[in-house]
């Protein structure tokens, strides 16, 4: 009897430091960073078609603290899978959500921004799932088949370059629809179309990686598919 009871309690201590160690993970830092971000994202959601400097305020907010989450994580050593798919989770979910609300402000773009916001969710969450498939530590490190998408995670500045380019492109178009913001004497062109026109080439790149994101992680998934397939026939 005294085994038993003594074979119980070890059970209840692992399980125990288990759910220790699962609400540590959840409290870590870099966590708490995204929790916040969270925040900021329903802000933006309820400030959004009202109060433009408030909404643009905490989405913007919300992109600088995209780079701190990273950072804190890798500084601390809390580098989790949870971290990760949460990060990119919250980063997919507030563009599509500002596309939600430019969509509305622009319906004679409805299509391209639609295109947009389909490509960037789409391509990130299936390669990202494929590289998880393959055990890869991360979809931005992993070796990619295709040469753009190898050329854009290999070379960080043009990451950064397309990242931010896009994001500055539809806040700047957000912002137009509240404000045509001052205008440059020199150039005879206000402010936020003269980012709208820089930035352009940037989102259609960035859209470009997507749709590249997009075929390699289907093929990704279609590979691993076929070879489980072919070693289930082979056990038959």
């Amino acid at each position: 009897m005294s085994d038993v009871s003594w074979i119980i309690r070890a059970m209840a201590t692992t399980d125990s430091t288990k759910q220790h160690r699962k609400r540590t993970v959840l409290l870590f830092w870099s966590n708490l960073v995204g929790y916040f971000r969270i925040g900021l994202i329903l802000s933006f959601l309820y400030f959004g078609p009202t109060n433009y400097l408030l909404a643009c305020s905490c989405y913007v907010i919300n992109d600088i603290l995209d780079g701190v989450d990273g950072n804190v994580a890798r500084l601390l050593n809390q580098c989790t899978a949870f971290g990760a798919i949460f990060d990119l989770m919250t980063d997919i979910c507030s563009t599509a959500l500002l596309h939600t609300f430019l969509v509305q402000f622009y319906p004679q773009h409805a299509l391209f921004l639609q295109l947009c916001m389909f490509l960037d969710v789409t391509g990130h969450w299936i390669y990202a799932h494929g590289a998880a498939v393959e055990r890869s530590t991360s979809h931005k490190t992993r070796k990619a088949a295709n040469p753009i998408l190898q050329f854009y995670y290999s070379h960080r500045s043009l990451l950064v370059l397309l990242t931010v380019g896009q994001e500055l492109f539809l806040v700047a178009m957000y912002l137009w629809h509240f404000v045509k913001g001052p205008q440059m004497a020199l150039v005879g062109i206000g402010i936020l179309p003269m980012i709208l026109y820089a930035t352009a080439p940037l989102i259609v790149l960035k859209m470009l990686t997507n749709f590249c994101q997009l075929v390699e992680g289907a093929t990704i998934l279609a590979q691993h598919d076929a070879r489980r397939i072919n070693a289930e026939n082979k056990t038959t």
